[in-house]
């Protein structure tokens, strides 16, 4: 879960990003939360597979603790404005 949560923080959300970053990043924090070992990208996406409820439901409380105790406003929209590339054609982009 801990795995989860910080690369959630870092815009990290496939197994396999997941498991680069652990691999890559000999981040002290990360060390902690994994209690010094490194999980495959299979025991990642099963961890995700059979908990995706858990995870979205303590994203969940997480925001609605943070609206409580007015750390976070939902007064703000963002608006992701990434491009995405199609079929294999270079001038194939949807928005």
């Amino acid at each position: 879960m801990g795995l989860t949560i910080d690369c959630h923080e870092r815009e990290i959300r496939t197994c396999r990003k997941m498991k680069k970053a652990v691999k890559k990043n000999n981040d002290e924090s990360l060390n902690y939360i994994l209690n010094n070992k490194k999980p495959s990208k299979s025991t990642i996406s099963k961890f995700k597979n059979e908990n995706e409820l858990l995870i979205s439901e303590f994203f969940y409380f997480t925001v609605k603790k943070g609206q409580e105790l007015n750390l976070i406003s939902n007064k703000v929209i963002e608006i992701d404005g990434t491009f995405l590339k199609v079929n294999a054609g270079i001038n194939n982009r949807a928005s």
